[in-house]
């Protein structure tokens, strides 16, 4: 087995989730710290991610961050300090009152057993943002737009692809 392989394999447990959701207007959500590692890919508009103790981050369309560590951060519409981080809501309260606007989200989370930590992850940083450039890999694109196309369809067969899909957007991530 890769080391790719063998370090997803050997952490990773249960199911990934993942979530599209569109927002708008004024909108600032703080998602707790977990044990896994999360992600967000911004589909359409812009946003900001700002990372607990870190700098915030401006992220645009095809942009994809990856938080190996579950690391707890702020996403909102605009540029965030600690003054908006402290004023930013729950991200399952955010997510309920917003469900049309100027950006699209790609949000998910998978949970990892950090009593079984793998060097490869543990050396990752805290964010690892990899801009939407013409030299990123064409598979991440492609696994971003897999992802994407099946949640908007919920065709025959998405409760089986989806979490697959959401372990090849995993891998090409930490590649």
């Amino acid at each position: 087995m890769d080391v790719v392989s063998d370090a997803i394999s050997s952490v990773r447990i249960g199911r990934p989730h993942s979530n599209r959701l569109s927002v708008g207007g004024s909108w600032c959500t703080r998602i707790a710290s977990y044990e896994g590692a999360g992600f967000h890919v911004v589909l359409a508009g812009s946003c900001w991610l700002l990372p607990e103790g870190g700098t915030g981050i401006p992220l645009g369309p095809g942009d994809v961050v990856l938080l190996p560590h579950g690391a707890g951060h702020v996403l909102a519409d605009g540029p965030v300090d600690a003054a908006t981080a402290a004023r930013a809501v729950p991200f399952e309260e955010g997510v309920r009152q917003r469900t049309t606007g100027g950006t699209e989200l790609l949000c998910g989370k998978y949970r990892l057993d950090r009593s079984r930590a793998h060097p490869l992850l543990a050396e990752l940083p805290q964010v690892v943002h990899l801009p939407n450039r013409a030299d990123r890999s064409a598979e991440l694109r492609a696994a971003v737009g897999l992802l994407a196309d099946e949640l908007d369809g919920r065709r025959p067969g998405s409760a089986l692809a989806l979490p697959r899909l959401l372990d090849l957007l995993l891998v090409h991530m930490v590649r």
